[in-house]
């Protein structure tokens, strides 16, 4: 079998994450340091409803209740990272995504009419960025590739449209 003159595989940077987990993991730990000061704004509010006193309301860590969303989101967020990867060569794209149900995608390096990339402030100096395909039968999106302008260029090259 003769090797592809272009490979790459990897899994998604984490660089490219750091804002979602900054916003779920900071907000959670803020929502549960701050969680007796919150009860009692919700108690108040309660009590200003004119809501009969029922004395388990009363005495719930709201602040820890709240934290609960955004802590499962960055956590989600974060098993994605470590268990997805993507895998590039000559001829095709595979994609492995997800973190309790797996998906795998197939995307044919001939099948995609337009090929660019974008980054953010964070991702620039690290040259990551997300991915974006456009093909014939949808658009792809592949966040935190690694040596992005190398990866579009090579792609580029390979892909018929260009």
């Amino acid at each position: 079998m003769e090797k592809a003159d272009f490979y790459y595989k990897h899994k998604p940077s984490p660089v490219s994450f750091l804002f979602i987990y900054g916003i779920c993991f900071g907000l959670s730990y803020w929502l549960i340091k701050n969680s007796p000061v919150i009860s009692k704004k919700i108690v108040d509010l309660i009590m200003l409803l004119n809501i009969t006193r029922i004395n388990f309301l009363h005495d719930l860590p709201y602040g820890k209740f709240l934290s609960i969303p955004f802590f499962i989101y960055g956590v989600r967020v974060l098993l994605w990272n470590l268990m997805s990867y993507y895998e590039i060569d000559t001829t095709r794209l595979r994609l492995l995504t997800g973190h309790l149900i797996r998906k795998e995608q197939f995307v044919l390096v001939s099948d995609i009419h337009e090929i660019s990339f974008k980054q953010n402030l964070i991702e620039a100096p690290f040259r990551i960025g997300s991915l974006l395909l456009k093909t014939r039968t949808g658009e792809f999106n592949i966040r935190g590739v690694y040596h992005i302008k190398q990866v579009v260029e090579n792609l580029r090259k390979k892909s018929s449209y260009f």
